[in-house]
């Protein structure tokens, strides 16, 4: 967490916000840093025919390619079938 702030209004925060406004209530808006997706544009860094890939979210947003965010992604799970019971 790197900032936060308290609000009479999360309309404050978010203009386009829908609903009531809740005046009789505080709100806590954390800062968590900056926009993970960005309008990044995410390389594949292989070639990849048509196959479906399981990739980890928070890996998909911060690897450098695609194949960077797969081959972490396996081994995260090759590591928890390794632990023990």
């Amino acid at each position: 967490m790197e900032d936060y702030r308290v609000v009479a209004s999360l309309r404050d925060v978010y203009p386009d916000l829908p609903g009531s406004d809740d005046v009789d209530r505080q709100h806590l808006v954390y800062d968590l840093g900056p926009d993970l997706l960005g309008g990044r544009v995410l390389p594949n860094g292989a070639n990849y025919r048509a196959i479906r890939m399981w990739v980890a979210f928070d890996l998909l947003l911060t690897s450098a390619t695609l194949k960077d965010a797969y081959d972490a992604t396996q081994q995260r799970r090759n590591r928890k079938a390794e632990e023990p019971a």
